[in-house]
């Protein structure tokens, strides 16, 4: 457990060393209107963006795609916070669906900690990324 921890802590600290070689193609795809899931999904894109990922929307070529779906976690507080889900999927033109399934994770985020859940879910998608790498080579060096 403490390795795990210590992964995450050493990517947060120093996002460049978890992708030293190059930036892994990265599509953030959001559904939701909520203010909260919108504050989340701009810092999460900001972060992906400056350490390790480079933004496309080309669905003919391989590339990390993370789904967020957001709503307002409280109706009668509407946008103090979002309840959020992100999956992570590797995608590529030949693969059937939406590509392959990669991980789930959900958090519940308010307006005020949306910079922190962004760092969370990018340390997320980060770790998979690596996971992908180590795993499937071939579909690592297909990005």
């Amino acid at each position: 457990m403490h390795k795990i921890f210590a992964v995450i802590l050493m990517c947060l600290a120093t996002p460049s060393l978890c992708f030293a070689e190059s930036k892994v193609p990265l599509e953030v795809v959001h559904s939701g209107k909520d203010r909260a899931g919108q504050l989340f999904v701009a810092e999460l894109k900001e972060i992906m963006r400056s350490h390790s990922a480079r933004p496309v929307t080309d669905r003919q070529r391989p590339r990390i795609v993370v789904l967020v779906a957001t709503a307002d976690g409280d109706s009668q507080l509407r946008g103090s916070s979002s309840a959020i889900s992100i999956s992570i999927l590797y995608d590529a033109p030949r693969m059937p669906g939406e590509g392959a399934f990669l991980k789930s994770v959900a958090q519940s985020c308010s307006r005020e900690n949306a910079a922190i859940c962004a760092r969370n879910a990018a340390a997320d998608i980060e770790y998979e990324v690596s996971l992908l790498r180590r795993n499937w080579p071939a579909l690592w060096a297909s990005l």
